[in-house]
């Protein structure tokens, strides 16, 4: 579970549902990256915004955020 000031963001290829279903039955904070607007952005680009977020938790299929975390560091943290 994360801590409480944490958010998970779910990327674009989970769908939104799934953010809201985890938000109305787990009590995280759970955005879908439709509703944040990052749907257009490069993994890249929402990895950099996540990380000056901070408190972050991403949600993704991707391959491309563990490359990422792998060679940038975390946070953000990752499930995937």
């Amino acid at each position: 579970m994360p801590p409480k000031n944490w958010e998970i963001w779910i990327d674009t290829q989970i769908s939104p549902i799934i953010a809201k279903w985890m938000a109305d039955y787990a009590g995280f904070t759970v955005k879908s990256s439709y509703a944040l607007s990052l749907n257009s952005l490069s993994d890249a680009e929402i990895y950099r915004i996540a990380k000056d977020a901070g408190g972050i938790i991403i949600m993704s299929k991707d391959a491309d955020f563990s490359e990422l975390i792998i060679r940038l560091g975390s946070p953000p943290k990752l499930i995937n």
